[in-house]
């Protein structure tokens, strides 16, 4: 008896030292938002638009689905992904410095941290997935207005969502996240590739398979080849050559 209550002790407080780091990461990501909106400020790892005077073959763009997107290719690419930016930030900032660079090409993958944010605001379901259907649409319009061609990606599903998470997740994400996804599918256009990430990295659950997440909602190495290898053919078209791993 004495020897299972120590065991819960354990792990309640072992639970709890987990939480607080993830509140503490929370804290932190919203005091950095208040402070630069747009992330455009404190996003240091960005290159400066003048080091492409003549522009860019590729600009991957989006959350940290994007940024942690590599591409091995001697094209020009630049990957202005910045961790945990909805669309509403993402948009602001491809027009404050995106549009500079002049891409041939642009990827987009974006709207997760919109729809996450569900659960959290009651009431507001409605507005989020509007304001992320018409956030996205407005990227794409903007890359075309500039020449560009754009593939736009749609949303990546979650993986299994861990207990921690549970309390500030729902099924409404999931209901959401395939309405925005049918809603990219109709963007399909002249110089608009529409494209399904998930359906080479997800299991028949529809969510992110174990072996391509780095945890529910990232992508390892693995998920990425995958992905790679499933759009090549398509940035082949464009004269962006990826290089095999």
């Amino acid at each position: 008896m004495i020897g299972a209550l120590v065991i819960g002790l354990i792990g309640s407080a072992l639970l709890n030292v987990k939480l607080y780091a993830l509140a503490r990461c929370y804290y932190a990501s919203l005091s950095r938002v208040q402070l630069d909106p747009d992330g455009t400020r404190w996003s240091l790892r960005l290159p400066g638009p003048e080091i492409f005077p003549q522009g860019i073959d590729l600009l991957i763009i989006g959350d940290s689905r994007a940024q942690d997107w590599v591409m091995k290719t001697r094209a020009s690419v630049v990957n202005a992904g910045i961790s945990g930016q909805t669309t509403t930030q993402i948009l602001a900032r491809y027009r404050a410095q995106g549009l500079a660079y002049g891409p041939r090409v642009i990827l987009i993958q974006a709207g997760i941290n919109d729809l996450k944010a569900i659960p959290l605001l009651p009431g507001k379901e409605r507005e989020i997935i509007d304001l992320c259907k018409v956030q996205l649409k407005a990227m794409v319009q903007l890359a075309r207005q500039q020449g560009a061609q754009v593939i736009l990606t749609t949303i990546i599903p979650p993986g299994e969502v861990p207990l921690e998470r549970r309390l500030v997740w729902s099924g409404e994400i999931n209901t959401a996240l395939r309405e925005v996804n049918s809603f990219l599918l109709t963007l399909r256009a002249e110089g608009v590739d529409v494209i399904d990430p998930a359906k080479c990295i997800t299991d028949p659950h529809g969510r992110i398979a174990a072996g391509f997440r780095k945890n529910f909602l990232h992508l390892n190495e693995a998920g990425y080849a995958a992905l790679n290898r499933d759009i090549s053919a398509l940035l082949a078209t464009h004269g962006i050559s990826l290089i095999p791993d």
